[in-house]
């Protein structure tokens, strides 16, 4: 039944079979090649930089977006982008990438012959070949059998061990691939300092960095994702309004728990006045756009019909765009917990733990996605059978990028899938502000989300069992002092930690691959490097 499972599916194996087959189950897709087409050995000529090639799929996505994002910053390494697949729109291309140093692009759709790509591969020298495909859709793993680089590294595009022999590194860190749990990979650890995982959203999403919300219907405790407004220009808007108070949200430092020191983020809050009921107004007639002191403030929902660019994420808006949980159908009054994965993640197990929190608190709903449409149904009727009214699940439909990060701030809460993490999707629920409590296994699949906590320095939303991740949702539903802290701390340290900061993970990996050439060119065997070497942005 094994070999049915299709490749990425294999994470979602039950954690205690998963360590024992993960390994013999990926090799058996692997065709064992006695001869490769081509060894490299020594013949490849050493030239002043490092040659990275690194070989993808999709263009216009966010791995295509980070490759190109982590270039290099010293003359020692040049990296090279083998595209396996036709770029849409072309004239596109010099916008989106908007390089400040020169970068290669091989268009290996190009020579649709796998052995003729290996030599062009092979003939411009690559030093290190960096599969992001894996076993997911558009991958040409016969390129990496054909051995056309001395190195080839697994990165971030396949959420596990590719079982090849032809690979020799997986690009991973500690929290996510422990060394005592080596034997599941057939490539070598190669890990980065902090964590594997990586967004560009400080620089695709910086609107997110500040938000002001309405004051509405708070009763006298001040809310901070009931009507939450964001912009590049947010500042000179608020300095144009008239008695916009100030909030200091207590958060703790980026330690183990809620109760380490404390410092304050000031929160603008804008009272009820003639100003913010003509931003409810627009919302609740459904208008596109408003004009506000000279400011455009748009309709979160409107995002696509007023900047196609911005609503993907390839520019960053220019209006003060207005989220609110009506426009979703989330209840003002209630606790939202939320998750924004493709519902294959979520299995019984996971769904009775949800219920169960659910049943702990009873002001709360659960919020996901039609993710597909057709899983609605079901997840309904499985919750409905765990004794959960339907209303308690709202659904809501996929959004364009920039939305679906964006309403993020909307929910109080996160609850992670434990099988198969939220990977890309943790990243944007953390980028919004929205705590994300996990549960990590065994697998690489399942512990992606408690690398991005551990290094968000939020230690205290990670639990060792399924009776800790309830109590943990829990505390955050119940004690609102608690979850006002916990949020200020994840507010905070998304910028503070190296969770976002792309400029630092750059050199890391740079770093990464000096040393895996450097260790290939002593003429040593791949190895696990397991200590990695910090890299700070002043270096």
């Amino acid at each position: 039944d094994l070999l049915a499972v299709q490749g990425t599916l294999k994470s979602l194996l039950q954690h205690h079979s998963s360590k024992a087959s993960i390994l013999l189950c990926s090799a058996f897709f692997i065709v064992q090649l006695s001869h490769p087409y081509m060894t490299t050995g020594k013949t490849i000529a050493l030239t002043r930089r490092t040659l990275v090639g690194k070989v993808m799929s999709l263009l216009f996505n966010m791995l295509s977006r980070l490759v190109i994002i982590f270039l290099p910053r010293s003359k020692r390494l040049l990296i090279s982008c083998l595209q396996l697949y036709p770029i849409a729109n072309r004239s596109d291309l010099p916008t989106f990438l908007n390089l400040q140093c020169t970068l290669l692009w091989f268009l290996i759709h190009t020579i649709p012959c796998n052995g003729k790509a290996a030599d062009r591969i092979h003939q411009d020298g690559i030093h290190i070949l960096v599969n992001m495909n894996g076993y997911t859709k558009g991958a040409r793993n016969e390129l990496f059998a054909l051995r056309p680089a001395p190195i080839q590294a697994m990165w971030l595009g396949y959420p596990g061990t590719s079982g090849a022999l032809f690979m020799d590194y997986i690009i991973t860190d500690q929290e996510t691939s422990p060394a005592e749990v080596a034997e599941q990979y057939s490539e070598k650890l190669a890990y980065m300092p902090h964590t594997f995982f990586i967004g560009d959203h400080a620089n695709m999403f910086p609107h997110l960095k500040k938000k002001a919300v309405i004051d509405f219907k708070s009763n006298g405790h001040i809310y901070d994702n009931r009507i939450v407004l964001n912009g590049i220009d947010l500042k000179a808007f608020l300095d144009s309004l008239p008695d916009v108070k100030i909030v200091k949200m207590k958060c703790p430092d980026g330690g183990d728990n809620a109760d380490s020191s404390n410092t304050a983020l000031n929160m603008p809050v804008i009272p009820m006045n003639t100003i913010a009921e003509a931003v409810i107004e627009m919302i609740n007639r459904g208008q596109i756009q408003i004009t506000i002191n000279g400011f455009s403030i748009s309709n979160g929902l409107a995002t696509t019909q007023i900047n196609n660019k911005a609503a993907t994420g390839e520019e960053v808006p220019r209006t003060i765009i207005v989220t609110t949980r009506s426009q979703y159908g989330l209840p003002e009054d209630a606790i939202v917990y939320c998750n924004f994965n493709q519902l294959y993640k979520i299995d019984p197990s996971t769904l009775q733990m949800w219920a169960n929190i659910l049943k702990r608190v009873p002001n709360s709903v659960l919020w996901l996605l039609r993710f597909p449409a057709v899983g609605e149904p079901n997840i309904q009727q499985y919750a409905q059978n765990m004794g959960l009214p339907q209303n308690r699940i709202i659904f809501s439909p996929v959004a364009p990028k920039e939305e679906h990060v964006r309403r993020g701030q909307l929910a109080d809460v996160c609850l992670d899938t434990p099988l198969c993490n939220g990977h890309t999707t943790g990243m944007d629920v953390l980028w919004a502000g929205t705590p994300m409590v996990t549960m990590p296994g065994e697998t690489l699949a399942s512990r992606v989300a408690a690398s991005q906590l551990t290094c968000l320095g939020c230690l205290e939303l990670i639990a060792k069992n399924r009776q800790e991740y309830e109590d943990i949702a829990v505390k955050l539903g119940t004690d609102l002092e608690y979850l006002k802290k916990i949020r200020g701390k994840v507010w905070k340290q998304r910028i503070s930690s190296p969770l976002f900061n792309t400029k630092q993970y750059t050199m890391e990996l740079e770093r990464l691959y000096l040393q895996m050439w450097e260790h290939y060119a002593a003429g040593n065997k791949p190895d696990h490097m397991i200590k990695p070497v910090e890299v700070t942005e002043s270096a």
